[in-house]
Formats: C-alpha cells, sequence, structure tokens
C-alpha cells in the first residue's frame, strides 16, 4: 500500500499525521481515504475514551504502568491497525530512538510517581505527562490521540472533569491558530519551558 497523497490513500500516514514505514498494518481494507481513515479511528478512539473514562471497570484499572499504558492504544487503534499497542521498531523525525522505548517510558513512569509524592499542581502533571508520551512517542502512529487520552485519564481521576480537546483540529491538514499553538508549546517544552503548555491545559477545562 503506498501513502495518502491529497485526499486519496496513496501515501503511508495516519489520519492524526504522523508518517508511517508501512500502511499494510491497515485493518479496514475498504478504506481508501484520509477522511474515511480519520472516521474509522474515530469511531475506535471514541470506544475507548469511553471505556476509560467513563466505565467504572476501565476507569479504576489504570495505572501509570508500561502494560496500562499499551493497553490504552491498543485499545484506541486495535481495529484499525494491526500494531496498535505494539511497540515502533523504526526511528521517526520525532520521538527518542525505537532502542530506548523502553528506557525512557521507565524514567518517565519514575518521574510521575516523583510529581505525584512531592504534590506537584495536578496542572503541571498533566502537562508533564502529555508532553513527555509524545516526546518518546512510543507507536508507529497515534501518538498525540493516545497522550492527549492519557492525560484526560490522569486528570478525570482527580477531578471527574475533562480536557475539551478539539481533535477536529489537530489534524493533519488542518492549520489553525490551536494547532499551531499546540505545537509550538511542545516544541517549548522540549526545552524545558512548560508555561505554554499549562497554559493551554488551563484554557481546555
Amino acid at each position: 500500500m503506498g501513502k495518502i497523497k491529497n485526499d486519496k490513500l496513496v501515501e503511508v500516514i495516519d489520519a492524526g499525521g504522523t508518517v508511517l514505514d508501512d500502511a499494510s498494518g491497515l485493518i479496514p481494507l475498504h478504506i481508501t481515504t484520509r477522511q474515511e481513515l480519520y472516521d474509522a479511528e474515530f469511531m475506535n478512539m471514541t470506544e475507548a475514551t469511553e471505556h476509560y473514562l467513563f466505565d467504572p471497570r476501565g476507569l479504576n484499572k489504570f495505572e501509570m504502568t508500561r502494560q496500562c499504558l499499551f493497553d490504552i492504544h491498543k485499545k484506541m487503534f486495535y481495529r484499525i491497525w494491526n500494531w496498535a499497542g505494539k511497540k515502533r521498531k523504526s526511528n521517526k523525525n520525532i520521538g527518542v530512538p525505537a532502542y530506548k522505548i523502553d528506557e525512557e517510558l521507565a524514567k518517565f513512569i519514575g518521574d510521575y510517581d516523583f510529581w505525584i509524592k512531592e504534590n506537584l499542581k495536578l496542572i503541571e502533571i498533566i502537562a508533564k505527562v502529555h508532553h513527555r508520551l509524545v516526546w518518546i512517542h512510543p507507536f508507529e502512529g497515534g501518538n498525540g490521540r493516545w497522550s492527549r487520552l492519557i492525560t484526560n485519564i490522569v486528570y478525570f481521576k482527580e477531578t471527574k472533569k475533562i480536557l475539551q480537546w478539539p481533535e477536529d483540529e489537530l489534524q493533519l491538514k488542518k492549520r489553525s491558530p490551536f494547532r499551531e499553538k499546540y505545537l509550538e508549546a511542545l516544541t517549548r517544552a522540549d526545552n524545558g519551558d512548560y508555561k505554554d503548555l499549562i497554559e493551554l491545559h488551563l484554557c481546555l477545562i
């Protein structure tokens, strides 16, 4: 299978914007356009969101472990991609080298435990969680949407409220002011400046 170019599925790229090395992992063979891919992924992600945010059986099982993080990604994309919940094996233009994924996830989980122990403000914690998961980029695709769901789970467990992410504005071809602000905030967080990312999360509450 080729790549998505314009609206046709002739370029290897997921609806969230990640360039993929191989689209042969696409499960629904009837999908031929970017919009069809986005719609299919959205339905699968909605199922995962309802499970982890609004079903106590899912929410109560959440813990910040590698296995749980991978299970959530699988739940989000298992109907669409056969690599759902599987660690990527190739390097990307974003994310740590593939061989460092497990190491960086272990560091992140340790840091998360430290943030909780030190009673860091919740808004700072979710901004750091969001950034670090995007920065590590453990999967072939769907990393941004996965990190936003994890962030929402952490926030919801403490507040019973959710962050209202404008997912339609965060897709690849949407050059909205929010998307630009979002990408700029993540870039600043790469350099240790979380101010803009924290403010972005605050505006979604």
